[in-house]
């Protein structure tokens, strides 16, 4: 139940906060945008597996290398924000472990 409730508040964060689109999150998330949009209004619930499908694509290894590429250039505007979700996400993540 508790990844439910970090991964609603991730999302509400996402777009609330930092101005992400649910298709931005969607994608960058290797989710659907019915399926997020179904969470965001109690439709759906998320598990545990969900949180561990969505950050195998924010695997450290890729998507830190790839942030801090991004100030050189070098990366694509729809990979770029990929990443920066990816990282919000694990930051986000981070920050409720360590509570």
């Amino acid at each position: 139940m508790v990844s439910k409730v970090i991964s609603l508040d991730i999302i509400k964060y996402l777009t609330g906060i930092k101005g992400y689109s649910v298709k931005e999150i969607a994608r960058a998330t290797n989710s659907s945008t019915i399926h997020i949009d179904n969470i965001i209004n109690k439709k759906e619930q998320f598990t545990g597996d969900d949180i561990k499908s969505y950050l195998k694509f924010a695997d450290i290894s890729f998507w830190q290398f790839t942030y801090e590429a991004i100030p050189l250039g070098h990366i694509p505007e729809k990979t770029r924000n990929r990443v920066k979700i990816c990282k919000e996400i694990h930051d986000h993540i981070e920050k409720k472990s360590k509570k």
